[in-house]
């Protein structure tokens, strides 16, 4: 599911890159919606919404984000740098500050133990990316509603636009609604 978009000469080549931004404005990375989404909803900076959004993907134990970050080359700041240091090495960081500021640690290993050790399942509701999924389905059939549709109707259509099944797009409606 594609997301929110705004005219692409608005951000700057390396926040194209690593939000996966298309020719129409919309990005194709979850965290580059939950990017853009950051910008558009406040007066933050580009470089700022992507520090942002790394840090709390890292702190659900989601490393994608960073990963791509420094796949493109593109240096976080200090602060990030900082966060990224404790993750890697807590030795002598005292415990209540690991447990207020670090719930996951990153830890260096064989590339084959990397990708099939996930910390977090890409079902989980408290994953960042399906909450953000589940978001922008409600935002989607609440649109789809207020055009005319019916509630089941509105599901329905999303369901059918997006290539999801129809009780995953009523489960994240309901969700919200609990």
């Amino acid at each position: 599911m594609k997301g929110v978009g705004r005219k692409v000469n608005m951000y700057t080549e390396n926040f194209k890159r690593w939000a996966g931004i298309d020719d129409t404005g919309l990005s194709g990375t979850p965290w580059g919606i939950l990017a853009i989404k950051l910008i558009d909803g406040s007066d933050i900076s580009q470089d700022r919404a992507m520090e942002a959004v790394v840090l709390h993907c890292l702190k659900q134990g989601e490393s994608r984000p960073l990963a791509q970050l420094f796949q493109l080359g593109i240096s976080p700041s200090p602060p990030l740098l900082k966060h990224i240091g404790v993750m890697l090495a807590p030795d002598g960081i005292p415990e209540d500050t690991l447990q207020k500021h670090c719930t996951f640690g990153l830890k260096v290993c064989e590339i084959s133990q990397a990708k099939s050790k996930r910390p977090r399942s890409r079902t989980d509701k408290k994953h960042p990316f399906v909450q953000l999924q589940e978001e922008l389905i409600r935002e989607n059939v609440a649109i789809i509603n207020e055009e005319g549709s019916c509630y089941e109707a509105a599901i329905e259509e999303l369901a059918q636009l997006e290539g999801l099944k129809k009780e995953t797009v009523r489960s994240s409606v309901r969700h919200r609604k609990e």
